[in-house]
């Protein structure tokens, strides 16, 4: 696949995003009543996670919260990733592509290229937890949030606040 194919993937995903996410939407009102609740207060599950910083994940959580976004629970984040190329803005402001396989496995890319890596991926007590095989990219726990817009964020276990920005069924980039 040549550059420019893979921009027009991207935009090819971004006019279907919001019926995605409507898709998505609708998934947590049939979730709700579901007993797979999102956990209150879970810590990170993966080994290498950096401790959770309470003072620094609450107030983004509040402001969350306060804008009308409902944390995820596991049903609903296996039904948004699973199987799917996601688009998305990390905390650091860098782009990225990640392919979730459906059986736990994923590779990402930064959007530019420049930077690939693999791992596994679960999900539990509503938290989506990362394994990368590269230290570099650094493993961490995430509680993923849905806006009354339909974005979703998420926030990593550091208090920082990423975004997924595109969803597209398949490994659309062949990562």
């Amino acid at each position: 696949m040549t550059t420019g194919e893979g921009k027009g993937a991207v935009r090819s995903i971004r006019r279907h995003v919001g019926i995605v996410l409507a898709v998505a939407c609708l998934g947590l009102a049939a979730c709700a009543s579901a007993k797979d609740e999102p956990a209150k207060s879970a810590a990170p599950k993966a080994e290498n996670a950096a401790p959770k910083a309470e003072n620094a994940v609450a107030p983004v959580e509040d402001a969350l919260a306060k804008s009308g976004a409902k944390q995820a629970y596991t049903t609903d984040i296996v039904r948004l990733i699973a199987g799917r190329t996601i688009y998305g803005t990390g905390s650091t402001g860098r782009t990225f592509m990640i392919y979730f396989a459906p059986k736990g496995s994923m590779t990402m890319s930064a959007a530019d290229g420049k930077f690939k890596d693999t791992g596994t991926w679960k999900v539990e007590d509503s938290i989506l937890c990362y394994r990368w095989k590269n230290p570099k990219t650094g493993d961490d726990c995430e509680k993923v949030f849905i806006l009354p817009d339909g974005k979703v964020v998420y926030t990593t276990t550091e208090g920082k606040q990423g975004s997924f920005d595109a969803f597209g069924e398949g490994n659309l980039e062949n990562l």
